[in-house]
């Protein structure tokens, strides 16, 4: 896991024994369920750590800018509740658990995220969101990616949760 902890430094997260050690049982596990369930193409050991767990901890970009030079800060954040919207084999989401186990996490599966951002603006308004912004995430071997950033400004209206269906028939406009 040196890839994964060099790159991982460069965010400002320095990572323990016991977080390599996860990552090197989750690394494990998502090639043995891989073969039963296809939940990746990718599952060489260095393909994992850059495109998957590396890729993973850039969402920390969103929450402060990186501090390459201060490692060990990062684990100092509050007990935030994060949305992981893309859980796929549950990538950010376990990654980012292995590093901030304070963290709270939901995850909800991916679509296209252009069109969620564009089709989302008035629901994040209506639920008290407020899109923050777009950060790039550029890794070594993989395609320019987008971090999108969403912070919550405001009380979510007594009127949602919505009861279960209801979202589908009626998205928010």
């Amino acid at each position: 896991m040196k890839t994964l902890q060099g790159g991982a430094l460069k965010l400002g997260i320095d990572l323990t024994a016991g977080q390599l050690s996860a990552f090197e049982t989750y690394y494990a596990e998502l090639v043995a369920w891989n073969k039963v369930h296809h939940l990746t193409a990718i599952t060489s050991y260095h393909g994992v750590q850059v495109k998957h767990f590396l890729d993973s901890l850039t969402c920390v970009q969103g929450l402060v800018p990186p501090a390459p030079s201060m490692p060990n800060l990062l684990p100092q954040f509050p007990p935030w509740r994060v949305l992981d919207v893309g859980s796929g084999a549950g990538f950010p989401g376990l990654p980012l658990k292995i590093c901030f186990p304070q963290f709270r996490f939901i995850a909800q599966k991916k679509a296209g995220i252009d069109d969620e951002i564009r089709g989302a603006l008035a629901a994040l308004a209506a639920l008290g969101g407020f899109l923050r912004g777009q950060i790039p995430v550029v890794l070594p071997g993989t395609e320019p990616r987008q971090l999108v950033v969403v912070d919550k400004v405001k009380a979510t209206p007594d009127l949602y949760p919505r009861r279960t269906g209801v979202p589908a028939k009626k998205p928010l406009k």
